[in-house]
């Protein structure tokens, strides 16, 4: 997306909001595998992510990159910041 493009889809259990300007980007997403939601805001390279799975009577809470990996960090500038 580029300058402020606004994307809604909701098909079936997927929903997403997208929302991005001038290099800052605000994403909403629920995407229905069981029940997993996520929300990223991204602003100069920094990207602040949360992750909700529940799968039967499992509730995990985890943003996961390239393949399993779970991280927690804070940081700034240019580096990824996930809630997990």
């Amino acid at each position: 997306m580029e300058g402020s493009d606004i994307i809604t889809s909701n098909t079936g259990v997927h929903e997403l909001s997208a929302e991005r300007v001038r290099g800052k980007q605000d994403i909403e997403s629920v995407t229905m595998e069981g029940s997993d939601a996520i929300i990223s805001n991204t602003e100069a390279g920094v990207y602040e992510l949360s992750a909700q799975t529940v799968r039967g009577k499992q509730d995990i809470e985890s943003v996961t990159m390239e393949e399993s990996d779970t991280i927690i960090s804070n940081t700034e500038a240019g580096v990824y910041e996930l809630s997990a």
